[in-house]
């Protein structure tokens, strides 16, 4: 190992890399901080978008751990993604499972809450006969639709926080995700 021959004593060239060594954790946990910061702040966003601010707590026993819902015989997730009505089945089906098919007022009344403000894609589709049908094949009731629905806006359906359908095209601006199904049997 070479000495270095430069006048200053070896302890102040040691303390000044200690010096540089703290300011480098001090800079890794700033950083530290801002993504955590930055997480809280996307989970606070997310429970804007899906409650209206509030925090919807259910029975945490009730629950599973990867953010699924459970009622009956079924499980539901609510994913937020900006994809089209296609992309999000897709995606629920890689999963094993499909977009929620809304055919009961017990399904809609235990998702509602936990849908709030969002507008979500749902199962339900302008099958080949013409008929608005749900993708497990049943008719969508028509009492399901929101006032003056549907209007021909689009082939796909879209569900508020008021637990009543739309319609609209392939991909919309709005719908902030969707909701995906899963058969517990």
């Amino acid at each position: 190992m070479k000495e270095v021959k430069s006048g200053t004593p070896k302890w102040l060239l040691i303390a000044t890399g200690l010096v540089g060594l703290v300011a480098a954790m001090f800079m890794a946990a700033a950083k530290y901080y801002e993504i955590h910061k930055a997480r809280a702040e996307a989970a606070k966003a997310q429970a804007e978008l899906l409650h209206g601010g509030e925090t919807k707590v259910s029975k945490e026993s009730d629950q599973p751990k990867d953010g699924r819902l459970r009622f009956k015989n079924w499980e539901y997730k609510i994913i937020l993604a900006d994809v089209s009505w296609h992309e999000a089945r897709a995606t629920a089906l890689q999963m094993s499972g499909d977009l929620a098919s809304l055919d009961s007022d017990e399904k809609v009344t235990f998702l509602r809450p936990h849908i709030g403000l969002a507008e979500l894609w749902v199962g339900g589709n302008k099958a080949r006969d013409r008929q608005w049908r749900w993708v497990n094949g049943s008719l969508i009731n028509p009492n399901s639709w929101q006032p003056g629905r549907p209007q021909g806006n689009g082939d796909f359906t879209v569900i508020w926080g008021s637990g009543l359908i739309g319609d609209g095209k392939e991909r919309l601006p709005g719908c902030k995700g969707y909701i995906a199904e899963w058969s517990r049997k």
